[in-house]
């Protein structure tokens, strides 16, 4: 068992009042004889005062009193700031102007606004680089072009096989009947980059409108998937250019390239592609545009979108028409017109995605919603 130890009821303290010590000094009274000994004398020294000091006024609210400090002194020569640099106020950053002293966010702003067609062309008619008084002329395809940053993008870009380089050569070399010449086929660059956007997905159902020598048709065959097709339409005029260049070189190609392509140019573009929009609407996943009819491009583009599957594809070629869509209404020619109709279209259409690239020419680069 552990111990119990006792405890003790502890009583509450009681406190005692001692006496207080009885002292036999009288009480110090205060008189003016003892006053200089008890508050202590103010110190002979003198007190440097501070800025702001208090004086006590008249009234009973203090003034405050600011001591004036010394005034900078400024340097004899003014400070000259660079021209492209302004304040515009004490709370804001610092913005480069340009020359006119226009800040750049400001003349960013200016270079996107929309402007109508007629002012694309100076008072004269033409655009910046073409002469006074004719239709605007501009060479962008990679063997019309001597600009320095076309032929570098051109040159650094990858080349066509050997194949449509054979193909190439003999359009070259060929004889066309007028006003045809071969430099109406399908630029270099644009094959290749109509290539290199089909070796992503791989259509099956392809539409190509505008053979000529067939350049861009068996380029585009090439990409097409295995077990799908290629449609070619093709004036009957223009036809005879693929049966003489462009079919002997489909025929080096293997029998299921071949069999892919189905040429159809009994009769004009304008009749077979409004019949072929009403029976196989939605049903293409790729079309290539280049029609030599330009007069024909506003009704071959809205046949094209009706064609076209919701994510297909659609390239537009020649969009500039040789620069003509840049020249004044006075100098252009229908072909110019129906160009220029087709773009404002297309920019103002809600049922694609566009882009117009200033590559080859003018390229449309088409995305089906």
């Amino acid at each position: 068992m552990y111990p119990v130890w006792p405890t003790t009821k502890r009583r509450p303290e009681t406190r005692k009042s001692l006496p207080l010590p009885e002292t036999t000094q009288a009480p110090l009274e205060l008189t003016a004889a003892t006053l200089p000994q008890i508050i202590t004398p103010e110190p002979t020294t003198p007190i440097t005062p501070m800025i702001r000091t208090f004086e006590p006024p008249s009234s009973t609210e203090p003034t405050i009193i600011v001591r004036p400090t010394a005034t900078p002194t400024l340097p004899s020569t003014p400070v000259v700031l660079p021209e492209r640099m302004i304040q515009t106020s004490s709370h804001r950053p610092l913005l480069s102007t340009t020359k006119d002293n226009i800040p750049s966010i400001i003349k960013a702003r200016r270079l996107t606004r929309i402007y109508p067609v007629t002012t694309t062309a100076t008072p004269n008619g033409q655009c910046e680089i073409c002469k006074p008084g004719r239709r605007c002329s501009v060479r962008l395809r990679s063997f019309e072009t001597s600009d320095a940053v076309f032929q570098y993008a051109y040159s650094h870009s990858t080349m066509i096989d050997d194949s449509m380089q054979s193909l190439l050569k003999d359009t070259q070399t060929a004889t066309y009947a007028s006003p045809l010449v071969w430099h109406n086929s399908v630029s270099p660059e644009i094959l290749q980059l109509s290539q290199t956007i089909m070796s992503l997905y791989h259509p099956s159902r392809c539409l190509v409108i505008g053979v000529f020598t067939g350049l861009g048709l068996l380029g585009i065959a090439e990409h097409v998937d295995s077990r799908g097709i290629v449609v070619a339409l093709e004036h009957p005029e223009y036809s005879i250019y693929w049966e003489k260049i462009g079919l002997k070189h489909a025929k080096k190609k293997q029998n299921s390239q071949i069999s892919r392509i189905q040429v159809r140019s009994t009769e004009a573009i304008e009749k077979t592609l409004p019949r072929l929009a009403a029976n196989e609407p939605n049903t293409f996943d790729f079309i290539f545009l280049d029609d030599f009819k330009r007069e024909n491009y506003l009704d071959d583009y809205e046949h094209s979108v009706r064609l076209l599957r919701s994510g297909g594809l659609l390239i537009i070629n020649q969009a500039f028409n040789g620069g003509g869509v840049l020249s004044g209404s006075e100098y252009m020619s229908p072909e110019d017109r129906a160009v220029r109709n087709m773009n404002i279209r297309i920019k103002q259409d809600g049922r694609v995605r566009a882009s117009l690239l200033p590559f080859s020419g003018g390229t449309w680069l088409i995305s089906k919603k």
